[in-house]
């Protein structure tokens, strides 16, 4: 079953993501994206660890939006694509979107 990451803890409902997976928080503490070196070690660290794999997993867009930049792109430069759950507030629910080398869809 896919899994699905949320970068940080947030207050807003996210049980419709779990449609998609079982969830996971990245970082269930704060943590500064302003030491980019020291946040891409440590989200890199924490995906390995509970088994990510870009072809099956996704990400959720939590948090600030440094967070949200960062995660993506430092996913996106160690996997070589990332699979992103955006929430449709028109619909009240996840789309699944994939960034890859060749395509946005």
């Amino acid at each position: 079953m896919p899994k699905v990451f949320l970068i940080t803890r947030t207050n807003l409902d996210t049980v419709k993501a779990s449609e998609f997976g079982e969830l996971n928080v990245v970082f269930s503490n704060m943590i500064s994206p302003y030491g980019i070196e020291h946040f891409k070690k440590a989200l890199l660290e924490n995906l390995e660890q509970n088994d990510f794999n870009a072809e099956d997993d996704y990400i959720v867009l939590t948090g600030s939006i440094n967070h949200c930049c960062l995660g993506v792109i430092t996913i996106y430069e160690e996997y070589g694509q990332v699979k992103i759950l955006m929430f449709d507030s028109k619909t009240e629910s996840y789309k699944a979107r994939v960034l890859c080398s060749t395509t946005i869809s």
